[in-house]
């Protein structure tokens, strides 16, 4: 009953490479971001859950 539905959808042939185009650009974009990080914000994150200090007062902010 599905295959029929979308036997009757006209251009329904499109929308698979337009998933794939979406799913491929995203991957590239992921990619690249995570390739031109800076080290010191990753070695930031990487360390934050060891991390004894709020953020808040390590970046000298009071909050009472």
């Amino acid at each position: 009953m599905f295959k029929e539905f979308l036997r009757s959808v006209d251009g329904i042939e499109t929308y698979p490479t337009i998933a794939l185009i979406i799913f491929f650009t995203t991957f590239v974009g992921v990619i690249i971001r995570s390739l031109t990080l800076d080290k010191q914000h990753v070695e930031d994150m990487l360390n934050l859950p060891f991390d004894s200090q709020p953020n808040s007062s390590k970046s000298g902010e009071n909050n009472g």
